[in-house]
């Protein structure tokens, strides 16, 4: 009987590790997140920003889901870096992608000086 309460509890003792480190994991992932968004809050700039091209995308998700994106792609100007051309999808409901390729100019928020760190307005 011993052995196997030996094994019982060694199975219990690796569970609670297991989700011990789990936890931490995620501790880990939302601060991480948590810290790109305080640095988007208190460092990022909003411009005027030119729009290239409106189109709807299908994006697939990790699990072979899809759904359907607006993507915008926007150019703006960015002191050192001269003029940034980035793109960002957001949902299908987010505007109006008729009304944003008639006005051709949109809003976006940026980071001075880091490629790739751009979104529209109001998109987190």
């Amino acid at each position: 009987m011993g052995l196997l309460a030996d094994a019982a509890e060694s199975w219990t003792e690796r569970t609670k590790l297991r989700l011990m480190l789990g936890i931490v994991v995620v501790f880990v992932a939302s601060v991480v997140g948590s810290c790109n968004q305080m640095r988007h809050l208190v460092w990022r700039q909003t411009a005027s920003a030119k729009v290239d091209s409106v189109a709807q995308v299908t994006v697939r998700g990790r699990y072979g889901s899809t759904s359907d994106k607006i993507r915008v792609e926007y150019s703006f100007p960015d002191g050192e870096l001269g003029t940034r051309k980035e793109e960002d999808d957001v949902s299908m409901t987010f505007f109006d992608p008729q009304q944003v390729a008639n006005t051709g100019t949109v809003d976006v928020q940026y980071l001075p000086g880091t490629l790739e760190r751009s979104r529209l307005r109001g998109h987190t």
